[in-house]
């Protein structure tokens, strides 16, 4: 229901195992699924190095240590 009303949402893994309960103790069965994604660090295409978990933290290390804007 919630990607239905917005369907680029992406809830965090707490708040979808906790819809996922919800939906459990309200209609005794899951109306969907429910994976535990780990999330992947982003690793600079240029010299390798771990740049942190979300695509703004590469962009700032690709602007900050090679300058590409």
């Amino acid at each position: 229901m919630l990607r239905k009303v917005h369907r680029r949402a992406q809830p965090n893994d707490g708040f979808a195992k906790a819809l996922h309960e919800l939906d459990l103790r309200l209609h005794e069965k899951a109306s969907m699924d429910w994976q535990h994604k780990k999330p992947v660090m982003k690793v600079c295409p240029i010299c390798g190095k771990n740049a942190g978990l979300s695509i703004r933290s590469l962009e700032l290390h690709l602007q900050k240590s090679h300058q590409i804007q």
